[in-house]
């Protein structure tokens, strides 16, 4: 089972991408103030979201779009403060 899954290219591009994701988020740490850097995780969300639409094809309900839109400006907000 587990040579399956180290097979798996999918779950090898996932495991990578955390990878990459945790470095970046440590390097961001390190030249950015904490303020800054937590917005643009949070914008982390809103990419997500648009791209499993276009690419994915998913279905997102019609509340999510506003909750993503509520962290957008709330992200805004906090970045004018």
């Amino acid at each position: 089972m587990l040579l399956e899954a180290a097979r798996d290219r999918w779950l090898i591009l996932g495991i990578v991408c955390f990878i990459l994701e945790f470095v970046s988020w440590t390097f961001a740490l390190q030249r950015l103030d904490v303020s800054l850097a937590y917005q643009l995780s949070c914008l982390t969300l809103i990419t997500v979201t648009v791209f499993s639409r276009l690419w994915l094809t998913e279905q997102i309900a019609g509340y999510r779009w506003i909750g993503l839109i509520c962290i957008f400006l709330g992200s805004i907000l906090v970045g004018a403060s």
